[in-house]
């Protein structure tokens, strides 16, 4: 299956529903922030449906449970078939996921609902918007770079 085919198959509220369990149950959050939070959500679940058909280059994206320490959650990542390795979803823009097969051999017990609320959770982490997270992805490449001069100009002293 892959993510239009997931977003298809799912209603929105029932997913904002596990998101919502998930990820903001319990901790501090008004009424009225959760509304706000629920309706970008609910805009990111439009935005995504609109996007053109896009090949997935080999990629899927790929769910599977972790246990670090005395907390599990779901991961979702990148995964390339071809090389077979996973990689970061951070900052990969919609448009090429929109197509993608959803690889859940690792955690076979989610519904769609789950898989498809962890992928939204993973993909709005820096944003609600592809320009926010392209901004963000600047910020950080930036940061990155002026580290890197950094730690040369230290090593280099």
């Amino acid at each position: 299956m892959t993510l239009r085919e997931l977003l298809d198959s799912c209603r929105y509220k029932s997913v904002f529903n596990v998101i919502y369990k998930h990820y903001y149950k319990g901790k501090s959050y008004s009424n009225s922030e959760l509304t706000e939070i629920d309706v970008c959500y609910y805009k990111v679940w439009g935005d995504i449906k609109e996007l053109p058909p896009s090949d997935s280059d080999g990629l899927h994206l790929s769910l599977g449970k972790k246990n670090e320490t005395e907390a599990s959650f779901i991961d979702v990542l990148l995964y390339d078939e071809g090389k077979n390795e996973t990689f970061a979803l951070d900052f990969f823009p919609w448009s090429k996921l929109i197509d993608m097969n959803i690889k859940r051999e690792a955690s076979p017990e989610l519904t769609n609902d789950e898989v498809l609320a962890h992928i939204l959770w993973e993909i709005t982490f820096w944003g609600y918007t592809e320009s926010e997270i392209e901004k963000q992805k600047s910020i950080t490449e930036n940061s990155a770079k002026e580290a890197s001069v950094e730690l040369e100009d230290l090593f280099n002293s």
